[in-house]
């Protein structure tokens, strides 16, 4: 008489779009809250609500802040590389197996942390 093994769970593919929306809500806005956990914003000032207020387009902002946009144009475009990131994401996220998909998500959140980091500098300046 053989006894199997138990199975290991198996990455069901494709995703649900609830669990790939937040896997790629959650790898693009987790990242930019490291300046807020970590004390790297002032406590003086507008710092954390102007920070706050820039969340939803933190992952896009490193292009308008190096162009020196303002208004509208800076909206636009740090609107536009997030939303792109945000799909990409989530059709990966939808697509690939989990371990494929990490080589996907760890670059985005270095970039996520890399631009939070930049816009806590500068609106700490």
């Amino acid at each position: 008489m053989s006894v199997d093994a138990p199975s290991l769970p198996v990455d069901v593919l494709p995703r649900p779009r609830g669990r790939a929306l937040l896997l790629a809500a959650g790898t693009l806005w987790l990242p930019c809250l490291v300046p807020m956990v970590f004390g790297m914003l002032s406590t003086t000032g507008n710092a954390p609500s102007m920070f706050t207020m820039l969340l939803p387009l933190m992952p896009g902002m490193l292009l308008p802040m190096l162009l020196r946009l303002d208004g509208l144009a800076f909206v636009v475009t740090a609107a536009v590389p997030a939303l792109l990131l945000f799909a990409g994401v989530y059709f990966a996220a939808r697509s690939l197996p989990r371990r494929t998909l990490y080589f996907v998500q760890v670059p985005v959140i270095a970039l996520c942390v890399l631009q939070a980091v930049v816009v806590a500098a500068h609106v700490n300046a």
